[in-house]
């Protein structure tokens, strides 16, 4: 309903390393932590995650590695992440970055990821492929890629997003930003 925090619900829901399916809804939480699983919602305005916070921490985070390829990827599919920017200054929406070695194929299709410095911040990740996503009021970057495992993030697919930045100064904020 939005009021209530499911920051509980919602971790207990994730660390069964499955498919989460959020209904219409909004879902009020803090922050994610997960090995495997995927979010699928029922559509950008319609499912909501809303966080409510405000410190550098990343509001929903994939630690495992990759676990046999394109079929079974991270899968992030029709919601809408929604976080604290201004008030939030750093951190990212939906980070994928394992203990060791790197994720592959995660895929995102009509994501909107709003309010938060970072949208998407593959942090040690390669073949991945973003489409139809929406990356708004981002204060750092709508997409970071580091692969800090290996330098090959040429590799993946940006195609048919949207990046809209209404903020300037000393961030320089940037649609896509590799490291």
């Amino acid at each position: 309903d939005g009021v209530t925090d499911d920051t509980a619900a919602m971790q207990a829901a994730h660390d069964t390393g499955k498919i989460v399916y959020y209904p219409p809804g909004t879902y009020k939480f803090t922050t994610i932590s997960a090995e495997a699983g995927s979010i699928i919602g029922a559509g950008q305005t319609q499912t909501v995650l809303l966080s409510t916070n405000t410190s550098s921490s990343d509001l929903i985070t994939f630690t495992g590695d990759s676990v046999g390829g394109p079929d079974n990827a991270l899968t992030f599919r029709d919601f809408m992440l929604q976080g604290q920017v201004p008030t939030k200054t750093a951190g990212g929406g939906i980070v994928v970055a394992p203990a060791s070695n790197e994720n592959t194929y995660a895929f995102a299709s009509n994501v909107t990821v709003n309010y938060v410095p970072i949208g998407f911040d593959f942090v040690r990740a390669s073949f991945f492929a973003l489409t139809g996503c929406k990356l708004l009021a981002y204060s750092i970057a709508g997409v970071r890629v580091a692969n800090a495992w290996n330098n090959d993030a040429g590799d993946s697919i940006i195609y048919g997003c949207a990046f809209n930045c209404p903020y300037s100064g000393g961030n320089n904020p940037a649609g896509i930003k590799q490291l």
